[in-house]
């Protein structure tokens, strides 16, 4: 009986996962392999591509909700054979084609609803029960949907219980202000949406499922997909042995200055069940310093001695490119006018013109030396990252780590140097953070760590002990800063205490104005 007692026990309690990529790569591919490789993935690329400028607008916002049913009408009207005849490749790739897009489509969607939530909270001459609507309007995709388009068909689809609180919504507010939150609604999603692109990168991403590929050899050393022709197939053999599930979906990335396939696949993995987690921590993200605590330690001291070599060397590079992409530009703009050259003199310019383009393309001014160069120097700057934060987490066990939301936060670059060297340093400042937040958030789901983002806004500026205003900032990264009443401190250190308090404030809310911040803050000192 007590041994069925702890059986039951231990089950009862839900283990907890995480999402991993998880990689494998081939063997370098021989060129004609290579060659109908390439094909292939930019075929896919221009189909998804298609299918993402196709479905991208206001009136397809529901058809991209349901893949199933626009999969289904294409096939029922045979739009599919025209794909087929159009790229050269099989029926199945443009359905994943159009899986893509649509997954694609639909995230945009959700960004944009998150960013217009933002703006509209950022705006102060709304009223909170016409914000009230804004939001709830952009929580449903069917009534985001009937507010821009005014379709009444579309709430007789809904279902009573939503259709009876939106009518409450509506009722809250004066028709004057219902007439105002339709329209805003209506004016921001046209100004932030996603805009058709009108040409196409060639494409590196190919999904396919497990209908379309199978491992094999005794140790699962190969892997065989489909080609874009019928009954014939690629195989490949594998640098290692693939340990994980043969079924479910891949992502195969065609790496194409290595001449290899990368095999992509997301696995769940369970969380840290040995991880003893007992303080609540805030933190605060910069370059010099990755990440300074609310309990006063600091990790990834140092850091931009890394990258201020980083700076220089892209700084000269640019100083030393730019010239000669301005010069190259011109000529195409003039051989541009050319193009429909008949006069002889018009022909003999356009030659010389083709001369000179042909002569300067020669010189390799690409991209390609200078992407395989920030590869390597992001990925040791991304393993320093992710020491710094291995660090944090052993040393302070963290239950819970509250941080500031960069997401639409301008970053400002020190005037001094010239201006490529500016650029770099915003460019390489933005890059650092990103990947920062993306790594934290990473470990905080593998270590079963919860974590939440605050109110950036003036969370160094202010003494977290008495509330004053700091008043001067000094040292070799202006990290250190002098308050009235508790002298000398640490900037960095204040600003996490800051934000592990904005956890609990409720004045100063996620999506409170700065200006706003900026008058409650004043207004408690003097109180």
């Amino acid at each position: 009986m007590g041994r069925e007692a702890t059986t039951m026990k231990r089950s009862s309690k839900p283990i907890k996962s995480y999402s991993k990529t998880i990689r494998a790569y081939s063997l370098k591919l021989d060129e004609e392999t290579y060659a109908k490789l390439d094909q292939l993935f930019v075929s896919y690329g221009k189909c998804r591509n298609m299918f993402l400028n196709q479905y991208c607008g206001i009136n397809h916002m529901l058809n991209v909700k349901q893949y199933f049913s626009l999969r289904n009408h294409l096939v029922k009207t045979k739009q599919g054979n025209i794909y087929v005849e159009k790229y050269h490749f099989l029926q199945k790739h443009w359905k994943y084609a159009l899986r893509d897009a649509c997954a694609n489509i639909n995230s945009m969607w959700s960004n944009l609803a998150n960013q217009l939530r933002k703006v509209v909270q950022a705006n102060d001459s709304i009223d909170k029960d016409e914000r009230h609507l804004i939001y709830y309007l952009l929580s449903i995709r069917e009534l985001w949907y009937y507010a821009l388009t005014n379709d009444q068909a579309v709430l007789l689809d809904l279902s009573q219980k939503l259709q009876k609180h939106l009518t409450e919504l509506e009722e809250a507010v004066t028709p004057k202000q219902r007439k105002h939150a339709y329209s805003y609604l209506r004016r921001l999603t046209r100004r932030y949406k996603y805009t058709p692109r009108k040409h196409y990168s060639l494409n590196k991403a190919m999904t396919y499922d497990e209908n379309m590929y199978h491992f094999q050899g005794d140790e699962l050393e190969q892997v065989t997909i489909s080609s874009g022709v019928s009954r014939k197939k690629f195989t490949f053999d594998l640098t290692s042995p693939w340990h994980y599930r043969l079924k479910g979906d891949l992502q195969l990335i065609l790496d194409r200055d290595k001449k290899r396939i990368e095999i992509h696949k997301v696995i769940k993995v369970r969380q840290k069940q040995d991880y003893q987690a007992d303080t609540k921590l805030g933190i605060d993200k910069g370059l010099a310093t990755l990440v300074s605590c609310s309990s006063g330690r600091e990790y990834g001291k140092d850091f931009s001695q890394f990258t201020r070599p980083k700076i220089e060397q892209e700084s000269q590079y640019l100083a030393r490119r730019n010239p000669y992409y301005g010069y190259r530009y011109q000529l195409k703009k003039k051989l541009n006018r050319l193009k429909n050259a008949n006069t002889p003199k018009q022909i003999i310019k356009k030659k010389q013109l083709a001369s000179q383009l042909n002569k300067l393309n020669a010189n390799n001014i690409g991209y390609k030396r200078k992407d395989k160069r920030h590869a390597s120097y992001h990925a040791c700057l991304e393993s320093k990252i992710n020491h710094a934060i291995k660090a944090l987490i052993v040393t302070e066990h963290p239950s819970l780590i509250v941080k500031e939301d960069l997401t639409f936060t301008k970053d400002k670059a020190n005037k001094t140097g010239n201006k490529y060297e500016r650029q770099v340093r915003r460019s390489l400042s933005s890059w650092t953070k990103g990947v920062l937040n993306e790594r934290l958030e990473y470990y905080c789901q593998q270590y079963g760590i919860d974590f939440k983002d605050v109110n950036p806004a003036y969370t160094s500026q202010y003494c977290p002990n008495c509330g004053q205003h700091f008043s001067v900032r000094f040292g070799k990264h202006n990290e250190k800063t002098l308050c009235p009443n508790c002298g000398e401190m640490d900037c960095n250190i204040a600003a996490s205490k800051n934000i592990l308090a904005r956890a609990t404030d409720k004045e100063i809310t996620l999506y409170t104005p700065y200006k706003k911040v900026k008058a409650i803050l004043d207004q408690r000192i003097a109180s």
